[in-house]
């Protein structure tokens, strides 16, 4: 093993407790997503900034260059 596993292997616990904390704000029933202050979160919001599917409320754009995501239908009051 050289310094670079021994790096691999210490970062392993945060990419775990990462996915964990994913996992609930996706999907968890709001009791647990009060833990992580996100209670009150849309799931659309969490699709757009976390998950690289799309939904019926979430679309990907090719805007100037570059691959963006983003809420689909949002309406203007005009």
């Amino acid at each position: 093993m050289g310094w670079l596993d021994h790096i691999i292997l210490a970062m392993a616990p945060l990419r775990l407790l990462t996915a964990i904390v994913v996992a609930i704000r996706a999907g968890g029933p709001w009791w647990l997503m009060a833990v992580f202050s996100r209670a009150r979160e849309n799931r659309v919001i969490v699709e757009v900034e976390l998950i690289s599917s799309t939904s019926q409320e979430v679309c990907e754009l090719w805007n100037a260059g570059q691959h963006i995501r983003t809420v689909r239908g949002l309406k203007s009051n005009r």
